[in-house]
């Protein structure tokens, strides 16, 4: 799976979409909730450095910041493709992993 970090990207090979972010996603959101804009922006920026495709992602606006929630994200290209992405959140202080979710 892939890192990121919200100061700076670091790719490593992988099949599919993910990631995971090392620094918590919390600096926007009201206290309590994550910081889902940011968590957008990262899953389209591994959308962007994996498969070289600009993707608008959108995810729930509140989601409560607690240590193995999880909420789904989606993500669209300007061709009208939709992946959905499942988020986990590993710990309470709003760090995240990600990965596109397998379609049958």
């Amino acid at each position: 799976m892939r890192r990121l970090s919200i100061a700076f990207l670091l790719l490593l090979p992988l099949a599919g979409c993910g990631g995971s972010s090392s620094s918590p996603a919390t600096t926007a959101a009201a206290p309590g909730t994550l910081d889902t804009a940011r968590v957008a922006r990262a899953i389209e920026a591994s959308i962007l450095g994996q498969r070289h495709l600009a993707a608008t992602v959108t995810c729930p606006v509140v989601v409560r910041q607690a240590r193995g929630a999880n909420f789904v994200c989606q993500a669209r290209t300007k061709h009208g493709t939709t992946t959905p992405f499942a988020v986990v959140q590993t710990d309470d202080a709003g760090h995240v992993t990600y990965s596109a979710a397998s379609t049958p």
